[in-house]
């Protein structure tokens, strides 16, 4: 997995807020957007020092779209993107080891630039703890399947959240999944585990969806 800076104007976004994409005359000689690939994670910046958040690219490889929009009808080389967070924020390049953006579309980005660029955007470091981890999923809930939180507990289970099909869900979660172990007793009253690193896999007794692996 790669992560990338990808540069685009605000109306890019406004027209394809599900695509990211370069003309396709200028599509051949752009190495790094050719080698952007599923699952690779992208830092949409926008022309003027904005930041519109992370994405993760969801399309299996590029394919050329007819055109753009009706203001930019020349066709485009496009990968397909989803939303991890959508958050606009001051953000200007340079404070990340990057010199210039001029003439970029897409820039590859070293694991720390990315995790820097990540910090910057969530407003908050990796999680250390259980509350951390909240927190977190407290951003990423949407990117979860998760449109709603609809209560946040002190006791077990910690969330009860609305999904994509209008269920209510019980969420415990825990920094590391292994956690759960001490809810066992409580196993029915759970529906699913959230947690920022998974160190059960298999032997999990319930669904996990792990933080970590959702932006990095």
């Amino acid at each position: 997995m790669s992560y990338w800076l990808v540069q685009h104007d605000i109306d890019s976004y406004f027209d394809r807020p599900n695509m990211i994409g370069i003309l396709s005359s200028d599509a051949r000689g752009d190495a790094n957007f050719r080698n952007i690939k599923k699952g690779d994670k992208v830092v949409y910046y926008v022309k003027g020092k904005k930041a519109l958040g992370l994405f993760e690219v969801s399309s299996e490889k590029w394919f050329e779209l007819k055109r753009w929009s009706r203001n930019r009808p020349d066709p485009h080389m496009v990968h397909e993107i989803k939303p991890i967070i959508v958050t606009v924020s001051e953000f200007d390049p340079s404070d990340f080891g990057i010199a210039t953006t001029r003439g970029i579309t897409a820039l590859r980005l070293e694991p720390d630039q990315y995790r820097n660029m990540v910090r910057h955007i969530l407003g908050m470091g990796d999680p250390e703890n259980h509350e951390g981890t909240i927190a977190l999923f407290a951003k990423l809930h949407k990117a979860c399947g998760f449109p709603e939180l609809l209560k946040i507990n002190e006791l077990y289970p910690d969330i009860i959240a609305r999904n994509e099909k209008e269920q209510e869900v019980r969420i415990e979660v825990e920094f590391q999944s292994g956690d759960f172990r001490k809810h066992m007793s409580e196993l029915e009253s759970c529906d699913l585990i959230v947690c920022w690193r998974d160190n059960l896999g298999d032997a999990a007794p319930k669904r996990i969806i792990e933080l970590s692996s959702k932006i990095y």
